[in-house]
């Protein structure tokens, strides 16, 4: 019989195979739990750390769009200060440059007064030597910045028709029975292919009744008195303060039931139409560019108005509506005045007298019986004028970087009246 080796059966072996056995006993009951703390502190700190990255780079892009938009704006101001400067010397250079050039210069001033314009004028082939700048330093022309800015508009307000309401007619006028600014409103208005947007506003439905209407709310509005203006330079009825009906009628059945009650003093801007009964979108887009609140006079400069208003204010001297055979006699019109821009100064520039040979030419006949040449020509309480007059001009500026645009809005009085530097009538930044 064989011996068995002793240790085979030692205590020790015994006891290190028991020990085995707990400690995987041990382990069985922990089943990875390490792992997933490990997994969810990883998650937690991740999203920590995105939650850093997101907020740093809405900072940084805040930050971004905040310089972005202060570079705008001084470049749009920029535009402003050079457009003014422009502007101011305009009076001088119509003196000299502005009798070979049919054209007034202010409406030049869109094409000089750019970034890229500018950039040209200011661009050398090499920068001097700087002794103040520190080492490192870098050296920048003029002119070498980021962004760009421009002028997109440049509007002679003297070229429309003033409803501000802050200058009154002559009580002469009013006894004559003739507004000026109702015949021209009326004039402007008056074509037959308005007719579709007068039917569809007031009680009447009658086209003609509308539009008269129509003026006299727009006089209601800024006027002082609670009495509805009779357009008698169109009717022939008179108002008499103190009697007839209240203004306050037309403002009580308004579309959304809206109610209010009409200002009784001058508009600050254009847009303050809207207000006025019966004024809507459609009647905005055909006719607020020819209106102003800006002018102080009651002028109109027909050297530059556009043809539109030219041919209100021509509607106005023959004291007539549209007839058959006006498109053709109109066409004529034009072609007279635009073989008078190729002539030499001064007979280029349009004057009373021209203005009337051409609508003779063109079977235009005026009617300046009954003090109407005084009302329309007249060197001092005149409707037209063909001579340089206080000019307000409307600035719209524009200042881009990147994607962010600042636009600036001024409008500005030249200095004729004795400042140097002029008046800013009204300043806005979108």
């Amino acid at each position: 019989m064989q011996r068995i080796p002793k240790w085979l059966y030692t205590p020790t072996r015994v006891k290190n195979s028991r020990k085995a056995r707990t400690i995987r006993q041990a382990h069985k009951h922990k089943r990875g739990g390490a792992i997933i703390m490990v997994m969810l502190l990883t998650m937690i700190l991740g999203a920590m750390a995105a939650d850093l990255h997101n907020n740093t780079q809405v900072n940084l892009k805040l930050a971004t769009n905040a310089r972005d938009r202060l570079q705008a704006h001084f470049h749009a101001r920029s535009a402003v200060q050079l457009e003014l400067f422009f502007l101011r010397y305009t009076a001088m250079l119509d003196k000299t440059i502005g009798k070979f050039i049919p054209i007034p210069l202010a409406d030049m001033s869109s094409f000089f007064v750019s970034s890229d314009t500018m950039k040209g004028l200011l661009k050398r082939d090499s920068l001097p030597d700087d002794d103040y700048l520190s080492d490192g330093e870098e050296e920048k022309e003029f002119g070498d910045f980021q962004g760009s800015f421009w002028i997109d508009e440049v509007v002679d307000e003297n070229r429309k028709i003033n409803i501000g309401g802050r200058n009154r007619v002559t009580m002469a006028i009013k006894k004559s029975c003739l507004n000026p600014i109702h015949l021209m409103l009326f004039s402007l208005i008056r074509d037959e292919r308005y007719d579709i947007l007068f039917e569809n506003i007031g009680e009447t439905r009658d086209p003609d009744r509308n539009r008269i209407e129509m003026i006299g709310n727009i006089t209601d509005f800024t006027d002082t008195d609670d009495v509805i203006n009779e357009v008698c330079t169109l009717t022939g009825i008179q108002s008499t303060p103190g009697s007839g009906p209240s203004e306050e009628n037309r403002y009580r059945n308004l579309p959304y039931n809206a109610e209010y009650k009409s200002k009784n003093g001058p508009m600050l801007s254009v847009e303050e139409l809207r207000l006025v009964p019966g004024v809507n979108d459609a009647f905005m887009r055909l006719f607020a560019n020819n209106f102003t609140v800006w002018t102080d006079n009651l002028k109109i400069d027909l050297r530059h108005v556009n043809d539109q208003l030219l041919i209100g204010a021509i509607y106005a001297i023959m004291n007539r509506g549209p007839l058959p055979g006006d498109e053709e006699r109109f066409t004529k019109f034009f072609e007279e005045r635009n073989k008078t821009r190729i002539l030499p100064p001064p007979l280029n520039n349009l004057s009373k007298d021209s203005l009337l040979l051409m609508m003779r030419t063109a079977e235009l006949i005026p009617d300046l019986s009954n003090g109407r040449e005084q009302l329309f020509f007249d060197a001092t309480n005149g409707m037209f004028q063909f001579t340089d007059a206080t000019k307000v001009y409307k600035i719209s500026a524009v200042g881009r970087v990147g994607d962010t645009v600042s636009r600036m809005t001024v409008v500005w009085r030249d200095p004729s009246n004795g400042k140097q530097a002029g008046d800013v009538y009204y300043w806005r930044e979108d």
